[in-house]
Formats: C-alpha cells, sequence, structure tokens
C-alpha cells in the first residue's frame, strides 16, 4: 500500500519571504522525494523560476489564488495528479493574497476524488513585521492568513523595533491566541519547526467554526471581483543601477510588490520590493530580457491610469522603452 504524502500549506502577504522558505525547505528535505506547488496570481510566474531544482517536482498555477473560485478547480486536479508521484512530502506556496479559509473544503474535495493519499500536515504563514499591523486594517486576507493557520513565523524582525515586534507579536495573538509563533529574519528557522507543526494538525483540522462554509462571514475574500491586477514589465535596454533603485522608489507607492530579474551595470540581479522594503541582489539566472512583475489591488476601471503613472515614472528615471504586458 502506497505510503500517504505528507501535505504542507505556506501563505503569507506578497513579500514575506515564502519562496525564501522554500528554497530552505528544498534544502531540509533534500535528501527526500518532494513535489512543490506554486502559486502567483500573475499571469506570468517568478517564484517558480527561483526554486527550479533538480530533484523536485515543480508545478506552477498562475493568474489567481488556489482558494479563489477561478482556480480552485485546477488547484485540487494537480494535487490529484501529483498524489500518484512517488513523492513523501509536497509544499504548496499559496499567493501572497490568498485567503486560506477554504483550506478543508479543498482537503475534504481531495480525499473524496482521489482517496486518503495526503497526510497534511498543516499551514505555515510567514508575516512580515514590517508591515503586517498596516496591511490588517486594509486587506481581508491578511487576516484571514492568520486566523486559518498551526504555525506563524514573524520574518524580518531585523528590520523593526523591540517595541514594534511586541506589538506585531499582540496583534497576531489577538487573531488567533491559540498559534504557535517564532520570530525570526531572513526564514532562519529551528529544524524542530517541522515536528512541532505536524503535532498540532488535529487542533487545525477539527476546527469546524474556522471552515463552515455555511456561515457568511466565513466566505472566502478571494473572488473574481477583487482580484489584483498585475502588470509584467520587459526591456531590452542596458538599465543604470541607481536609476533603477529611485524608479522602484517612485513606483512603490502604486503597488503591494514588485518581484523580477533585470540586468543593472552589467550584472544580473534579483529585484523584489515591499511597501518600502527593496532589495536588490545578484542572480545567477541570465534572461535575454529584464522582466518585472508588479502587482497592484486597483481595479480594472482604473488601470490605465495607474499603468499611465508607471510608464511616466519609468520614462522619468530611466528614459528608455519598456512593453507592458
Amino acid at each position: 500500500m502506497k505510503q500517504k504524502i505528507k501535505l504542507y500549506f505556506i501563505t503569507g502577504f506578497l513579500g514575506s519571504g515564502k519562496t525564501t522558505l522554500m528554497n530552505k525547505l528544498i534544502g531540509h528535505f533534500k535528501e527526500n522525494k518532494i513535489g512543490v506547488v506554486v502559486n502567483e496570481f500573475g499571469k506570468e510566474g517568478i517564484d517558480g523560476e527561483r526554486i527550479k531544482n533538480s530533484h523536485i517536482e515543480l508545478t506552477e498555477i498562475n493568474n489567481g489564488s488556489i482558494f479563489c473560485l477561478c482556480l480552485k478547480g485546477t488547484f485540487i486536479k494537480e494535487l490529484g495528479n501529483i498524489s500518484k508521484l512517488p513523492l513523501e512530502y509536497v509544499f504548496v506556496e499559496s499567493s501572497g493574497l490568498s485567503d486560506p479559509i477554504s483550506t478543508q473544503l479543498i482537503l475534504d474535495i481531495i480525499n473524496k476524488e482521489y482517496g486518503d493519499v495526503y497526510d497534511f500536515q498543516g499551514t505555515i504563514t510567514l508575516a512580515d513585521s514590517t508591515n503586517l499591523l498596516e496591511l490588517i486594517q486594509v486587506i481581508p486576507a491578511v487576516e484571514r492568513q492568520i486566523q486559518y493557520t498551526n504555525y506563524i513565523i514573524i520574518n524580518k524582525c531585523d528590520l523593526v523595533s523591540k517595541e514594534r515586534l511586541e506589538n506585531v507579536k499582540n496583534k497576531v495573538k489577538e487573531i488567533n491566541k491559540d498559534v504557535n509563533l517564532i520570530t525570526t529574519s531572513y526564514c532562519k528557522l529551528p529544524d524542530a519547526i517541522w515536528t512541532e507543526i505536524s503535532g498540532l494538525k488535529d487542533e487545525f483540522m477539527n476546527s469546524s467554526e474556522a471552515f463552515d462554509i455555511n456561515n457568511k462571514a466565513n466566505c472566502c475574500t478571494n473572488t473574481p471581483e477583487n482580484k489584483p491586477q498585475n502588470y509584467v514589465l520587459t526591456c531590452n535596454n542596458k538599465l543604470n543601477k541607481i536609476d533603477f533603485e529611485n524608479f522602484l522608489r517612485d513606483v512603490c507607492k502604486y503597488v503591494y510588490r514588485i518581484k523580477g530579474d533585470v540586468l543593472l551595470d552589467g550584472e544580473w540581479m534579483q529585484i523584489d520590493a515591499a511597501g518600502s522594503n527593496i532589495s536588490i541582489v545578484p542572480t545567477e539566472r541570465i534572461h535575454h530580457q529584464s522582466k518585472i512583475v508588479l502587482i497592484t489591488a486597483v481595479r480594472e476601471e482604473n488601470q490605465e491610469v495607474i499603468k499611465k503613472n508607471i510608464e511616466d515614472l519609468w520614462n522619468k528615471n530611466l528614459k528608455c522603452d519598456i512593453v507592458f504586458g
């Protein structure tokens, strides 16, 4: 009889460190047969390229949330297909704007359609200490991610004061008083976390209140109507690093998240920006053109306005052609 595959979900808002955690997971379980599902809101995926590894089975599901009606069926089908592979672990990295309230429903459907193939270990949520308090006030999915999880990793603690960190921890406990949490930076975690989260799965799975889909207060906030907009920018020109940094600082006020790979001063750089936090680090990946993805909450009727703002800021700082995808 085939042994059940241990299944983990990883949630967390845009830029909180999910892909960094995923790469650490791949390293930790390098002796095991693992599968990875990466979900991104954008039409073009970036994170999948960042975690490609020869010893993992990688599946990418883009252009929406795996917990939304628009992709839920695709997600269930992919997990069903993956369950047929000779794997020991499967890790699912959800989009940063995903609302995981339908986790139990998805697991129930998989069990009904594909059998008892997964041993669900629980959900790990990344929380960005630099912006969590502000995001909770305006984005419902952020609070849901904290509410429906087994283990919370408060990340980027090196960037905040002790007072703010305490406020973040208190807010997390206010939303989910029983959750285990750990504070860290760069997703550095003790090996014991995998044993700890596994021990919490029964409490998570038996929370009937959390997954009562007949309760209107528990309706998923991921719907086609509130799906965020995303813009893909590509450029074939040589770019100056300082000018590009200025562009990022200017455009961050309009977007939740920026990520991609860009050729700056003759060197390929991995770009990550969320709020005022901007990271530009060397990468070994080489492409035929620079590409970044920008994710914003602006609705469809305002797309042309935000697109013009982005284009104006690009021309102001970089003064070269770009292509919107």
